[in-house]
């Protein structure tokens, strides 16, 4: 043998020696998949859709409800809806108008006052300020009192007949705004 390859088997043993064995292969089995979940089950029909309900105001909560309660406010009250709208407005009808809707809303839906101000361009707080201001309006004029009467009257008819979405529409509620 001659000398470079007595060296590079020395040097391979050496190496060998040395260095740490390889990793012994070790079988992992492979992890099983979950199982899906079962499929939901089917709830009843809602009470909503077959009863009628205590408070008319639990029917039409949208946006788009209190935008159409907006827009018969401003027809019953005779004003524009930009009017109505309007933060320079300052026509004493608007504003007993707003306040009147602000009524309307909070009593014949489940909004909250921040999505009534929203869809009347206002604060939650001035929300609040229209509904105590309307109370005290309504004790000192018998004509808007009466008024304001007549529009829940024909809210409230509109709304036991059956469940809509709104109660100036006649759309069957489907959960849709």
């Amino acid at each position: 043998m001659s000398f470079e390859a007595e060296l590079k088997t020395h040097y391979s043993e050496i190496h060998r020696r040395l260095s740490p064995p390889p990793p012994r292969y070790q079988h992992v089995a492979p992890t099983p998949r979950p199982e899906p979940p079962p499929p939901p089950v089917p709830l009843p029909p809602s009470p909503l859709s077959t009863a009628k309900l205590s408070k008319p105001e639990a029917i039409y909560n949208s946006e788009a409800g209190l935008r159409r309660l907006l827009a018969k406010v401003a027809e019953w009250e005779d004003i524009r809806i930009c009017d109505l709208q309007n933060s320079r407005q300052h026509d004493r009808k608007a504003i007993k108008a707003r306040f009147v809707f602000y009524y309307l809303a909070y009593e014949f839906t489940t909004a909250s006052l921040l999505t009534v101000g929203r869809v009347a361009r206002k604060d939650h707080t001035t929300v609040l300020y229209g509904l105590r201001r309307l109370g005290e309006l309504r004790a000192k004029d018998p004509d808007l009192d009466a008024r304001v009467s007549s529009y829940e009257a024909e809210l409230s008819t509109l709304s036991t007949r059956k469940v809509f979405c709104c109660p100036l529409c006649g759309h069957p509620q489907d959960g849709k705004g």
